[in-house]
């Protein structure tokens, strides 16, 4: 009947977008607790400030309009913070799976 499918109808799109946000939330948060725990956080990993972090989410006119400086500053300083390596980023896990990592 016409009443029981609509029940069903709502039932089974809510119940499976609850389902598919929750798994998605779990595969999340266990990769994060996973590398966390594996890695760990290194010494040479760049850390952003305020105002990189609001360059790089807000419209450069905004950006500069709040008087943060000129756009750009989360490319430039994250490049000079890092340095350049010019190899790739995989040896480090190639080292990591072979234990040659200080």
């Amino acid at each position: 009947s016409q009443e029981w499918s609509l029940a069903f109808l709502t039932w089974f799109f809510v119940s499976i977008r609850i389902f598919f946000v929750h798994m998605f939330l779990a595969i999340t948060v266990h990769c994060y607790f996973e590398v966390d725990l594996i890695e760990g956080i290194r010494d040479e990993d760049v850390k952003w400030d305020k105002a990189q972090w609001l360059d790089w989410l807000l419209w450069p006119e905004l950006f500069e309009k709040l008087g943060m400086g000129q756009s750009g500053i989360s490319r430039n300083k994250g490049a000079q913070q890092g340095g350049s390596q010019e190899d790739d980023d995989d040896s480090d896990d190639d080292d990591d799976a072979e234990g040659k990592r200080e």
